[in-house]
């Protein structure tokens, strides 16, 4: 079948054929903060949002409200193709933790403290209370559910013990965490691990059978100082990489002894592997550290390719960033740094690549993946501006500036970056490449709207915050300078008339074959509405501001089409 011409109605949402959404999804309230996050499952995502002494709105609709005198809650939710289908409120007086996909199956590992509810219903009450202090010390948990959100196991851990990261090879899960700060020892499940130093601050790492979910090894690692796991990568071969911070002075891996920068102001990130033996392979360092023990951390991930290779994004709150204790790059400027690191498997550098900055506020860039022959890193500049081999390639000098980095992953070089938000305050936490080449966006504005020219994407009536999830194609900007609007595909010739058009009119579009999916997007990238069953009766909302915007067409031989289209 070959479609000859469909109508397009562009006016409010009036109905259409087939499925079709509106691509933003907006949670509102206070809270935010590092712990938010997403994971991407084909057609469904899932998100953990963080509550702060207030409610949870998305999309304007009520989800959940910390109880009064309680400090903070969690919000799990499930999306079916953009659309919410389920929330789980996780409560105590104070809880945080984080989200994990590990062996097809939503992990949350987190810490309570007081009596913890699941949807309204206790799950664990209170520890008992040390005499002189207000509550209890708090015990970390572990949450594991099916692809529904039904709950198939829970672990709950000691005072002051919890989980970080998991992984899951070889027939075992694997837990690394921090413990240490109520005692000196942890147990699970009958294995006993010792802080050594009484640091008051200790990592752990533990192997649990992937049946019985009970503990099969455990080890205790880090320092006399305070130190924090932050992230496990754990590789076929049971290869285990560790990537934290510490201010120790000196690390401890079994019998291993490393040094470290020691600097009590500045904590250095440190990533060992260690084989399958459990014998460490190399031990880096480097001076940028987050800080030791915030829970709530944006840490670096950290993303191996297929052959091994190590790629981890950092920064550095000096103007000269060390690996080793060997400085590998100094700012002109004396400013901060934003760095960008590849290891061997083996554990020699590959390469590094460094942006600098005119001040001294920091760049955050540490959300990672690899695509084809790129290191795609996503993160924000703040109040900063970013500058490659002495050209500034993102101007901004007043707002936290979301954006994506594109380097070669062989080389490290330089090849693109991207705005995500560039006209109010921004924070990217997570970023997952989406099987139509899409990225699927999750990040938080701050602040109150104060300017005129505020994104109409993102209006949500002045609330100093919220949570933004959206879909961004970085390649739209191009095609929106590049492409000429008369032209046409070699294969796939399509006109679409009038245009410019009129509001509330309606556009004809011509096809000499049939079309899958119609896309909208700004001339930013963003995804504004998506039909994904085309017919003769299609309709689309436009209900957006005048200006250019760019439609997209999947043909039936799996093609694109890109077409601008001016609204008057």
């Amino acid at each position: 079948m070959r479609i000859g011409m469909i109508i397009l109605c562009l006016f409010g949402f009036i109905g259409a054929s087939g499925q079709r959404y509106s691509n933003l999804n907006l949670f509102e309230g206070d809270g935010g903060q590092d712990q938010t996050q997403i994971l991407v499952d084909q057609n469904n995502f899932y998100s953990l949002n963080y509550i702060s002494r207030d409610s949870l709105f998305l999309n304007k609709t009520f989800i959940a409200r910390v109880a009064e005198g309680n400090n903070s809650s969690l919000v799990l939710s499930k999306f079916e193709h953009n659309i919410a289908v389920k929330h789980i409120h996780l409560e105590s007086h104070v809880t945080f933790g984080r989200i994990h996909f590990v062996n097809d199956r939503i992990w949350v590992t987190g810490y309570r403290q007081s009596d913890f509810f699941i949807d309204g219903e206790l799950k664990y009450l209170a520890d008992s209370i040390v005499p002189g202090e207000p509550r209890d010390r708090g015990n970390g948990f572990i949450l594991v559910y099916d692809k529904d959100l039904n709950l198939e196991k829970s672990i709950l851990l000691g005072a002051g013990e919890y989980v970080k990261d998991v992984a899951h090879a070889n027939n075992k899960y694997y837990l690394a965490g921090n413990f240490g700060l109520h005692s000196t020892e942890m147990t699970l499940d009958g294995i006993t691990i010792y802080d050594n130093f009484s640091s008051l601050r200790e990592m752990f790492l533990f192997t649990l059978n992937d049946t019985t979910f009970k503990a099969e090894t455990g080890i205790s690692f880090g320092g006399p100082g305070s130190d924090s796991v932050d992230r496990l990568h754990v590789d076929d071969d049971g290869n285990i990489l560790l990537l934290g911070s510490t201010i120790s002075g000196a690390f401890f891996y079994g019998s291993e002894i490393y040094p470290t920068s020691g600097n009590p102001i500045l904590p250095s990130v440190f990533l060992i592997k260690v084989n399958k033996s459990g014998l460490p392979v190399f031990f880096h360092f480097f001076d940028a550290g987050d800080g030791v023990d915030n829970s709530n951390n944006l840490a670096s991930e950290i993303t191996v390719d297929d052959q091994g290779n190590i790629y981890v994004g950092t920064r550095s709150p000096t103007s000269k960033f060390r690996l080793n204790n060997q400085v590998l790059y100094e700012s002109p400027n004396q400013a901060y740094l934003l760095v960008f690191l590849c290891f061997t498997p083996e554990g020699p550098l590959k390469w590094s690549k460094e942006f600098d900055s005119k001040k001294n506020v920091t760049s955050i860039y540490r959300r990672s993946i690899l695509v084809e022959d790129e290191i795609i890193f996503g993160g924000f500049t703040s109040r900063n501006l970013l500058i490659n081999d002495g050209e500034i390639i993102q101007n901004n000098d007043s707002l936290a500036i979301s954006g994506m980095i594109k380097l070669d992953k062989e080389t490290g070089d330089f090849k693109s970056y991207q705005d995500i938000v560039t006209n109010f305050g921004s924070r990217l936490y997570s970023l997952h490449k989406l099987s139509n080449d899409n990225y699927l966006i999750y990040l938080r504005r701050f602040g109150p709207i104060t300017n005129t020219n505020f994104d109409t994407f993102f209006v949500n009536h002045n609330i100093p915050s919220a949570t933004l999830i959206f879909e961004f194609n970085p390649e739209i900007p191009q095609i929106v300078r590049t492409l000429d609007e008369e032209a046409t595909d070699s294969n796939s010739e399509i006109n679409i008339f009038p245009n410019p058009i009129q509001k509330e009119s309606k556009l004809s579009i011509q096809s000499n074959e049939p079309i899958k999916t119609i896309e909208l997007y700004d001339i930013n990238g963003r995804l504004i509405e998506r039909i994904s069953a085309v017919d003769e009766t299609t309709t689309m909302d436009t209900n957006h501001p005048s200006g250019t915007y760019i439609l997209k067409f999947l043909m039936e031989t799996n093609r694109s089409v890109y077409k601008k289209l001016i609204v008057e």
